[in-house]
């Protein structure tokens, strides 16, 4: 079977585009775009009102789903590192395979919650993207590791209206530093460290970066010693995007060596590090990030 390959996504424009060429299949990791053997595109075409009402949807569809969330669910967010009054507040919810009347919406393909009148999410934890009370999207997790493990709704995020980051409420406090990172569940770890948190759904998407304006970031993704130079990239590439935004950019690196100074891990992610090593320690990485042309200096070698 031949390999996969990324390129440019038709729909998003970004370099997060994958590509089976066996059956033809592409699906963008970034806008979570498909494409079918065919390869012919048919540009959906979404009004003001439409994304009003894929809003209404999602927000009903996202109690719906926090109502279905039972003790195994639970007990695998726990494991996770999050607690109760989390899964309140970010009404994490699960999306059974079953049918919703939802789902029978004359919009409910083009919001991108159904095909068929089946769930697009189904069987997987589902995380709101919520803003004031509204949802604005939705993005599911495999608690098997199905992969992907995780999916976004189908059709353009950009085109559904789905603009927000992850936990975007925090902004509307203005905290003195807001970390960015790839992924709610590790949002959510680095806001229960009393750390003020945002996500976007993977290292290449972007959402609104405006809301960035004169704020202090810091830049904290997975790091991989493996696959460093993308890793690397990935900080590189936002951190130019956020440069016309705010000037106040910093870098934490997880780091993947254990209490001897050896390296003993392959990955580090923020809520894996949290819960091997506490919040204290986290959050020290975090009031320690170094300033981003600093970290430029140092990645330059092994950006080259």
């Amino acid at each position: 079977m031949a390999k996969g390959y990324k390129t440019t996504c038709p729909e998003c424009k970004k370099g997060n585009f994958y590509v089976t060429p066996h059956n033809g299949f592409g699906y963008c990791f970034n806008c979570g775009f498909r494409q079918s053997s065919s390869f012919t595109h048919q540009p959906i075409v979404v009004s003001h009102e439409e994304i009003a009402v894929f809003r209404q949807l999602y927000t009903e569809l996202a109690a719906y789903y926090h109502s279905c969330l039972d003790e195994q669910h639970r007990a695998w967010l726990h494991r996770r590192g999050i607690s109760d009054a989390m899964i309140e507040q970010f009404q994490i919810g699960y999306v059974p395979a079953s049918f919703h009347i939802l789902y029978s919406s004359e919009f409910a393909e083009k919001a991108g919650i159904a095909v068929n009148k089946q769930p697009f999410l189904a069987n997987r934890i589902v995380f709101p993207y919520l803003l004031n009370g509204i949802v604005y999207d939705l993005r599911g997790r495999s608690i098997a590791n199905e992969e992907p493990k995780y999916l976004s709704l189908r059709n353009s995020a950009t085109l559904r209206g789905a603009t927000i980051v992850y936990n975007a409420d925090v902004l509307r406090v203005k905290p003195k530093t807001l970390v960015i990172t790839e992924g709610e569940i590790k949002a959510i770890a680095s806001q229960q460290a009393d750390i003020a948190t945002v996500a976007f759904p993977g290292v290449r998407s972007r959402r609104d970066l405006q809301v960035f304006s004169s704020q202090r970031v810091v830049i904290c993704f997975d790091n991989q010693l493996r696959h460093y130079y993308d890793v690397y990239r990935a900080i590189v590439d936002l951190a130019t995007d956020l440069l016309p935004f705010t000037q106040r950019i910093f870098v934490a690196l997880l780091p993947l060596w254990g209490n001897n100074r050896w390296f003993q891990h392959e990955k580090m992610d923020i809520d894996t590090y949290i819960l091997q090593y506490g919040e204290e320690a986290y959050r020290t990485i975090i009031e320690t990030a170094i300033p981003y042309l600093r970290f430029l200096q140092l990645a330059r070698g092994f950006l080259s």
